[in-house]
């Protein structure tokens, strides 16, 4: 649909593949794109862009334990700011090539875990995704932090912090001193 940037992957894997850059994009998942990728895939007779059709969460982690870089391709108009995707491909150790702007570019930015690529433009992708094949030390560099980063978002990290959260949002919302939340 208009929130994933499928279109722009394709082509990008068509770039790739042209410039003999060795790198298998593989999508999973079902979409309203999911005939025009087949065909594409066919017509192009493309080799780097695999279609693994729909797979349950469980099959996912075994997925990304074979992946070097996950791809988080979204739309210009997508209104996502953090995708599940990206907390699965930081608890997998993988950088991120990501198209969002907001609260994830600015987490891959800030742990230095990804590349940014624009929405809608080929060449963007291919180039952020070229880097990171050819430059395996900044792309283990990136793995390194990126599985760091995906332990700050494990639930029990995560559940351990509520107590406090929420004593620091009772006392801000509390009003007058007594009021108990």
């Amino acid at each position: 649909g208009e929130n994933y940037d499928i279109i722009t992957l394709m082509k990008a894997a068509l770039i790739l593949e042209e410039r003999a850059v060795p790198i298998q994009i593989v999508i999973a998942g079902v979409g309203p794109l999911l005939s025009e990728l087949e065909n594409f895939i066919r017509e192009k007779e493309l080799k780097s862009l695999v279609y693994m059709g729909r797979l349950s969460p469980q099959q996912l982690p075994s997925l990304y334990s074979q992946c070097e870089i996950g791809i988080s391709a979204y739309g210009s108009v997508s209104t996502v700011a953090m995708p599940d995707k990206a907390y699965d491909y930081m608890a997998a150790g993988l950088p991120i090539v990501n198209s969002l702007k907001g609260e994830l570019a600015d987490l891959l930015q800030a742990r230095q875990i990804g590349l940014p690529y624009l929405a809608g433009e080929p060449e963007s992708l291919a180039a952020a995704l070229r880097r990171l094949t050819f430059d395996a030390e900044l792309r283990a560099d990136m793995s390194r932090r990126s599985f760091a980063a995906g332990g700050a978002f494990d639930r029990p990290v995560q559940y351990s912090a509520l107590p406090d959260l929420l004593q620091r949002e009772c006392q801000y919302y509390a009003g007058p001193p007594g009021l108990t939340c």
